[in-house]
């Protein structure tokens, strides 16, 4: 359906862009070129939404490819978990807050057909410091786990980490005997 500012709508009576399809749509065969406005900045290329109008994928002028996010800032930015391949996930978690006299969790990640989980992480306070990777494995209800790191800078020694199991997730937990420590780790799921 045209409009009278030379906007076209497949499925839709209002469209908001130059071409605005609502509806499925399949792209094959031969060749798609896509092209941006040109500015000097980077403008969104091509833009595909959900049902509820909010963008799922998006390319940009300067070559960034966002998933789950309009403003792409490297070659390909994904806001929230991604699959590389049937059997395995990457994942993202943090506690900036862990403090003393309790357990806190760290991530949590659904178990669904995995066994194992490598939680690659870095812990930091003030001048203290270390990386690693905690190892996991779980069968039924029975969870194990071993955690990998460098040598600290300053100490950590006051922080354990520890893996356990919830229901249909695995957790990553952290306790400390001082304040203020903050935790960000990767999960990789197999």
């Amino acid at each position: 359906f045209p409009s009278h500012d030379s906007r076209v709508g497949i499925g839709t009576t209002t469209p908001s862009t130059t071409l605005n399809v609502n509806g499925t749509t399949l792209l094959q065969g031969g060749q798609t070129t896509v092209r941006g406005s040109g500015a000097t900045s980077a403008t969104t290329a091509f833009r595909v939404e959900n049902t509820n109008a909010s963008a799922s994928l998006v390319v940009r002028d300067d070559g960034n490819v966002g998933i789950g996010t309009t403003t792409p800032s490297a070659s390909l930015h994904v806001q929230g978990n991604f699959q590389i391949s049937t059997g395995s996930l990457y994942t993202y978690g943090q506690n900036t807050d862990i403090d003393s006299g309790s357990i806190r969790t760290v991530m949590s990640v659904a178990t669904g057909s995995y066994r194992a989980a490598f939680f690659d992480y870095v812990l930091n306070k003030s001048t203290n410091a270390r990386a690693g990777t905690v190892f996991s494995v779980w069968n039924g209800t029975s969870v194990e786990w071993n955690d990998v790191s460098t040598n600290d800078i300053g100490n950590t020694a006051e922080v354990n980490l520890s893996v356990g199991l919830s229901g249909a997730n695995v957790l990553l937990y952290a306790s400390s005997s001082t304040n203020d420590w903050s935790m960000k780790a990767l999960a990789r799921m197999l």
